[in-house]
């Protein structure tokens, strides 16, 4: 045998030795990825890659460690070298629409909506009956404001599956945003049927069925769903059932529990989760009474409801200071899933505390409270004015109630605070993400919702500033 042929079968063995070493190197970085141990999968995989070399890409273990650390990076979070793997397992098998609807989370994720709209198109072309894509379309389309577009990729999807409960959930939000809410809230109800939704906000284990029209005079337990200012919102409806004949049992938040059952009265009782559930004829969950009842147009929305706040206000007040109280927060449910789109940066709201004369109130709760004081060294404050914090008063929601109500304004990103306000009539300023909630539809400045409420949006994606100035010359102006 010559010594070329010697050295080329040494050379083969060694490249054999290195894809056999490196495909093992991948298929144990994805069995830890399936385990959760995500940063040594991600070494696992990076590890194959550099044992190939510069052309890994050209091997099916380079090409599935690639794609597969992109998932990992994913995971953990560190977006902008996900989108970077991703990128290069897309420019490697190119004609693999998974590559590019997961190329297209990643753009997501990376706050990149243009840029995932176009990976979901892509997806789609290659793959047409890629449910997942069109539906992740259709939200990334809402994200950038084409809600014709988005609408049009759901319906595509519930032509070909009406029961897709997804797209009917995601559709609900287009048509309520279009003010259509007999159809809106028809389509709402498919949320218990989405696996995000439910692992969001949880399904409850009731065993009585679900309240169907007629039989006035049943016991009807009403549960709770979703976040605090979703039941703020809906409380309304409670009294428009209890005003049918029904009897009511309203399973109320832990955290709103003592304060509501100030609404008590013969026929509505009011109990806390996690209380025993009396016996009962039948249930219904609470944002479910708008399509029990018909809901379809502004004049079928009940009035809110009159809850009675019996404590005082804890922000004590000098004799003879005539300054406005303007109570603000800046953060909502950080494990919200569009809470990076509703919560702001406090300093973000400076233009706010520019006003001269006032008393700013935080109403912040929560973990998020202690921002405050970070940033009031970078916050300049108007003449004469200045921020107090009460939270060590706020032990309970009824004291949370008490302060809003002793506040002349309310200034709050969309958080349960903008429910409070309206709920107790105060002049509410409600900052909204460009990608405005469902609940405060399109365009308006008002709300069907709350007489008091005034809607100060976003001119642009992220751009809290140009609001907080609106909202600042609109308090001037009371």
């Amino acid at each position: 045998m010559s010594l070329a042929r010697k050295m080329l079968r040494a050379q083969q063995k060694q490249v054999h030795r290195v894809v056999r070493e490196a495909t093992g190197l991948v298929v144990l970085g994805e069995q830890l990825q399936r385990q959760g141990a995500l940063y040594h999968a991600l070494r696992c995989h990076y590890a194959a890659m550099q044992q190939l070399g510069e052309g890994f890409l050209l091997h099916p273990a380079g090409k599935r460690a690639c794609f597969l650390s992109a998932l990992a990076a994913y995971q953990l979070r560190i977006y902008d070298e996900a989108v970077l793997l991703m990128e290069a397992a897309r420019g490697a098998d190119w004609e693999n629409a998974t590559v590019h609807y997961n190329l297209g989370m990643l753009y997501g994720a990376a706050r990149r909506p243009a840029d995932a709209a176009d990976a979901y198109r892509v997806a789609l072309a290659l793959d047409p009956t890629m449910v997942a894509a069109e539906n992740n379309l259709g939200n990334t389309l809402r994200e950038l404001g084409d809600l014709e577009g988005a609408a049009r990729c759901y319906e595509r999807i519930t032509a070909r599956d009406p029961e897709d409960a997804a797209a009917r959930y995601n559709l609900a939000h287009v048509v309520l945003l279009n003010g259509d809410l007999a159809r809106g809230f028809h389509l709402y109800e498919s949320r218990w049927e989405v696996d995000a939704w439910v692992a969001e906000y949880g399904r409850r284990d009731i065993t009585s069925p679900r309240l169907q029209p007629g039989a006035p005079g049943q016991h009807v337990l009403v549960h709770q769903e979703q976040g605090v200012g979703d039941t703020l919102q809906f409380l309304r409806y409670l009294h428009a059932l209890w005003r049918l004949g029904y009897r009511i049992t309203f399973e109320a938040p832990v955290e709103l529990g003592r304060w509501l059952r100030a609404i008590e009265r013969p026929g509505l009782a009011v109990i806390t989760k996690g209380e025993p559930i009396p016996a009962h004829d039948a249930h219904i969950p609470l944002l479910s009474i708008p399509a029990f009842l018909g809901t379809a147009t502004e004049a079928d929305i009940p009035p809110a409801l009159d809850v009675p706040v019996r404590v005082p206000s804890p922000l004590w007040t000098a004799p003879g200071d005539m300054r406005p109280v303007i109570g603000f927060a800046w953060a909502g449910n950080p494990n919200h899933h569009a809470d990076h789109h509703r919560s702001a940066p406090i300093e973000q709201l400076a233009p706010l505390f520019a006003l001269s004369g006032r008393r700013f109130v935080s109403l912040q709760v929560g973990a998020r409270a202690v921002e405050l004081y970070g940033a009031l060294p970078r916050i300049p404050l108007g003449e004469g004015s200045e921020i107090l914090d009460v939270s060590a008063g706020l032990r309970e929601f009824e004291s949370t109630a008490a302060l809003v109500r002793a506040c002349d304004a309310v200034v709050t990103v969309d958080t349960s605070m903008a429910h409070l306000g309206g709920l107790l009539g105060v002049p509410t300023f409600v900052l909204t993400s460009w990608l405005s909630e469902w609940r405060w539809q399109l365009g308006r400045t008002d709300s069907p919702w709350y007489p008091s409420v005034r809607l100060v949006r976003q001119p642009t994606l992220g751009d809290w500033p140009s609001t907080a100035t609106e909202a600042a010359r609109l308090i001037e102006a009371l």
